[in-house]
This record gives structure tokens, sequence and C-alpha cells, in this order.
């Protein structure tokens, strides 16, 4: 990469000189271009040497992350919920120092998000990532619209050596441009062998949903979102060049997205927005209702017309809709609904989809409207607390951060975060891959099993051999 090092440390100089009070400690995010190059490659790259990783992208609207290390976190792995994290967000906002306004950004995109869909679960699977994750990493590079940039983040105070910051910015940009790049090679990892059978998953998922319909059949609810998944072995360590270059191709409109900390990956394609921030202008989705795609338009028209004129399918999706607007209700003004419900069509499966808009009441933080929102009916159940329950108690598995949350956040209260589902962990060569579906009183478990082998090809897809 060609880079003038000598004009980045006068800049970066004149960035800290602008601190005053150097008693106390000061949070500095350091902004700079550099020159567009393969971002898959970079992916590649950064994840043979880093062990703390987060990549996350959303093609259909021409941006992409990828961030490594930590500068800070403002998550605790002893106080899961997200009090400390919006105290700790609050108290270092007020020591940020950022040159980003010389810079034509639309998004900055500062703090990484994962979390968990239940914070207080462990396991042997999931121990290497933490219940809550709320990270500014050491180094982000992001592309948006055609154009890169970095973002170098670290700790500033009279004890720092700006020659040593320096020093290390420069390694990174070394690491990750070296002079002759050589993408990473490895050959296409496939299914070497599936650890369960389809008929013992359905016998599982049976059992699982059999229990559920009990609950849903005494009103004691009125929707349980249960999970299940798929474990099998690769021939090969994953190539992640391969597998993005994929999911942004055939999942444009989706958020895909990379976790990876030691030897765990977490790894997806969501089509579900959570929450999305802009200037005080707030957006959440209610995506619920699923059914196949069609291989020819009449099929495909004949499956998104029994979606919208199923009642089990919207009465599904209602339940989402008014829960995710009676929630955000006390934190917006004006806030409005879509008329007519959307049809979000994927490769292979197509959602009814709506959509919520108002503007962010003044003194409402992000932290309290993810609390009133997560988890939303679409992957967890109405009421919240009863569905939550039963799911921690019947679920044999910790889903770990599949339907928790993976996204980011500024310090200017914008974020963009998605609902964490079409995902899979992968340790090692082990992949586990999960789905879900929704049951109401009136559902098939046969059915909504069906719906869930759709909701897991995404990723099976990935590792399936050629023909």
């Amino acid at each position: 990469m060609k880079t003038d090092y000598k004009y980045l440390n006068d800049r970066l100089s004149n960035l800290t000189e602008s601190i005053k009070d150097r008693n106390n400690s000061h949070l500095v995010s350091f902004v700079f271009t550099v020159e567009e190059t393969d971002f898959y490659d970079i992916l590649s790259i950064v994840n043979e040497m880093k062990e703390n990783i987060f990549y996350f992208s959303k093609p259909a609207d021409s941006y992409s992350l990828i961030s490594s290390g930590s500068a800070l976190s403002l998550s605790n792995p002893d106080n899961p919920g997200f009090n400390l994290p919006g105290k700790n967000y609050f108290s270092w906002k007020e020591k940020f120092i950022t040159n980003i306004n010389y810079f034509d950004l639309s998004l900055f995109p500062l703090i990484n998000v994962a979390v968990k869909f239940d914070p207080d679960r462990k396991s042997e699977e999931w121990k290497d990532f933490d219940p809550v994750n709320i990270n500014i990493p050491e180094f982000t590079l992001l592309l948006q619209k055609g154009k890169a940039y970095c973002l170098y983040n670290f700790i500033f105070n009279k004890e720092t050596d700006l020659n040593s910051v320096f020093n290390r910015l420069v390694k990174t940009l070394n690491e990750i441009y070296p002079a002759n790049n050589q993408p990473v090679n490895s050959s296409r990892a496939v299914i070497k062998e599936l650890l369960c059978s389809d008929q013992e998953d359905l016998n599982n998922w049976i059992g699982l949903t059999g229990k559920a319909l009990t609950m849903l059949s005494e009103n004691d609810a009125e929707k349980i979102v249960l999970s299940r998944y798929v474990t099998f072995s690769l021939d090969n360590y994953p190539d992640w060049d391969r597998i993005f270059t994929t999911l942004n191709s055939r999942f444009n409109d989706c958020y895909n997205f990379l976790i990876k900390k030691n030897d765990s990956c977490f790894f997806g394609a969501s089509p579900e927005m959570f929450l999305k921030i802009n200037n005080g202008k707030l957006e959440a989705e209610s995506l619920a209702g699923s059914a196949p795609r069609g291989t020819e338009i009449l099929d495909d028209n004949f499956f998104s017309n029994a979606l919208m004129s199923s009642n089990k399918e919207q009465k599904e999706h209602q339940l989402v809709t008014d829960f995710i607007k009676n929630n955000l209700s006390g934190f917006t003004a004006n806030i409005t609904l879509e008329k007519e419900k959307r049809l979000r069509k994927l490769e292979n499966i197509q959602h009814l989809v709506s959509k919520i808009k108002g503007d962010l009441k003044n003194g409402n933080d992000i932290f309290n409207i993810i609390n009133a929102l997560f988890p939303t009916p679409a992957v967890c159940g109405v009421p919240k607390e009863i569905a939550f329950n039963f799911i921690r108690e019947s679920e044999s598995h910790d889903r770990g951060f599949y339907s928790g949350l993976t996204g980011w956040m500024d310090f200017n209260g914008n974020c963009e975060i998605s609902v964490a589902i079409r995902s899979a962990l992968i340790k090692d060569k082990l992949v586990i891959a999960y789905a879900g579906a929704g049951m109401v009183k009136d559902s098939n478990p046969e059915e909504e099993f069906i719906e869930t082998k759709l909701k897991l090809d995404p990723v099976l897809s990935l590792f399936k051999p050629e023909a």
C-alpha cells in the first residue's frame, strides 16, 4: 500500500495536541483514507493474523467493515446486562476525540455490537465469546460506496508514547497490506459427515414442539419461537474469502457477518433488521411469517399469495409487529407503521416484513431501546418473559449468538443492528448451524420442521459438494 506515513504521523500529532486535559484518559479515533483493495482478500489476511475479528456487511447499502483487536470494551462479562455498557458508553463519550468531521462519511461504525440470545446461559461450545460484547476495536477498515477508510482507536493520556502508538498503526497496516499481497489460498471446505440423522432431528423437534403446543393451547402464551441445530464436520478449514463472496452475492440485501475469537467463528447472512437509528430517525422491522420460493414464476406467485392470505402466518406476523410498535412508542414521536406488508424474497425463502419508523425523543438512549425490544417475538415469543423462560427450560442447546444481536453503533446515538439468524458456529472443522420457527396454536410441527430446513440452507449450501 502506498502510504505517506509522515503525513499520517503529522495528522495524528495534530489530533492529540488538541487534548488539553492529559491527566485523564481519552479515547482517540484517528480516521484516514487508504487505497481501494479487494475486501475479501483483506478478510482472509486479517483472519489468519488476528484472534479477535468482527466483520459486518450490507452489500445492498454499499458498505462493509472489518475490525480487529480491542482498544476499549464497554461491557463487563461479569455483568451481562445493558446498564453497565450504557454507563461506560456515556462516560467515554465525554472523553472522545476524533477527526471524523474531515471526511464525508454517512456512517461511523466506531463500536462493534454482539449479544447472545440468553446472556446468562453458559456452555462449552460458546465459551470463547462473552455474553455481551460492546467493543471499540483497535483497528477498523471501512469500505463505503467504493471508498476505503481506516479507523485507528487508542487510549491517550500523559503517559502515552505517541511514537509507540504510531508504530503499532504502521505495523498493522503493513500486516494487512503486505508488499506482495498474495491472497490466502485454501480449497473449498465441504461436508464430511452429518452428526445427526434427519429422522432423529425430526423426532427431537416433535417432542419439543409438543410441549410448546400444550402451553399455547392452555393460553399461557400466544407465540413461542423454538430453534434446532444441525451439526456436521468439514473436510477442510473454511475459506472466508469464498464464503463471503458467495453470501454477499446470493444475499445482497442481508446483513452478512463474522465474529471470531480464539478458535470460534460465528457467521451468517441475516435478513432481519433489529434497530437502525440515523440522526434521530429510528427504524425497526417486523420479520415473521415464511414460505418457500417457487422455481417458476407461477409457483413463486402461488407461495407468495398463500403467505399473504394465511391466517396463521398473518397472526404470527402481527404479534411481532404489535410488540415492536408498542415497545417503541415510549421512545419515539410520530411513530408510523407501513400500511401494507412487504414480501422479502430471498433466494430460497420469502418473509412477511413490516417497517416501523419514528423520530427519537430527546433523552432516550440506545441501550434502553435495546432492552425494551430484545429479544423480539420474531425469535422469542409473546409474552416475552413466558416464552423466554420456556425456551431456557426446554431447549437442550445453547443458542449463543444465534437469534442474538450483531451490528454497530457510534457516540452520536446512531446504530445499525441485525438479529443474528441464518447463522452457524464453527470451531475448528466442526459446524453447528441453527434455525428456528414460530409456534402458535394452529402450528403444524412437521410443516415448521420443513421451514427450519429452508432456513438452514443458506449455511449448509456453502459446504455441499459441487455436483
